[in-house]
């Protein structure tokens, strides 16, 4: 089959990755996983980060440890990374504020006001719109 491969039969679970813009799925073909490649359009994939970066937020620990401080800046830096579609930014920052509020205001006085993330902690919109908007961006 083109495009496709066996892999170790010893794992037999079902999983979906996303890297660039193919979507791959492993599944259990009768002694053997089957690795199958489908591509995904840049609507999709965009949606799926997006999907991914928030609910990757709902997971995090609303506190001000210093592991999740740097972790939620490494999200953030990687955000302003992205160079293939234009991230919701201010919807995303308004959404941390309000989902995880300890942790929002541990990061943005845990950096410095010549960083980069700096004018990111001085974006705010109505949490009504920003869920109302993030709702539209991300559903199929």
């Amino acid at each position: 089959m083109p495009g496709c491969r066996i892999l170790d039969p010893s794992r037999r679970s079902k999983m979906l990755m996303h890297l660039g813009l193919f979507l791959f799925s492993i599944i259990d073909n009768q002694g053997g996983l089957l690795l199958r490649r489908k591509e995904i359009t840049p609507e999709e994939a965009k949606k799926k980060y997006i999907r991914e970066f928030l609910q990757t937020i709902l997971n995090m620990n609303d506190q001000d440890d210093p592991a999740s401080i740097k972790s939620l800046i490494a999200m953030l830096n990687g955000l302003l990374r992205v160079n293939t579609f234009i991230p919701p930014t201010i919807e995303i920052m308004s959404f941390i504020k309000h989902q995880k509020p300890t942790l929002y205001h541990a990061t943005r006085k845990s950096i410095t006001s010549t960083s980069n993330l700096a004018i990111l902690f001085h974006l705010d919109a109505d949490p009504k719109i920003v869920a109302q908007r993030l709702e539209e961006y991300i559903s199929d």
